[in-house]
């Protein structure tokens, strides 16, 4: 994995959920995380896809329940592997 996709995706998530830095985690999911909800879900696909200039398939965002799979996503999708 690319190591500089966690720290990326963290601060995208913590800004887009109005979370204190450092609140996140890899491990963070849907289930652990309030503020994630669905309509907070297609903001972090959006802002993801933009930022890293990728393109997800509905099938793929309905994969992403946790940070840790939404990097695996990213670096899949830039050619690192999961």
């Amino acid at each position: 994995m690319n190591p500089s996709i966690l720290p990326v995706v963290l601060e995208i998530m913590t800004q887009l959920f109005a979370l204190p830095p450092g609140t996140l985690t890899a491990q963070s999911s849907m289930e652990s995380v309030e503020q994630w909800d669905s309509l907070q879900h297609i903001n972090v696909i959006v802002d993801i896809e933009q930022h890293f200039n990728i393109t997800l398939s509905p099938d793929e965002v309905m994969q992403l329940h946790s940070v840790q799979a939404i990097v695996d996503m990213v670096a899949s999708k830039l050619g690192g592997g999961a």
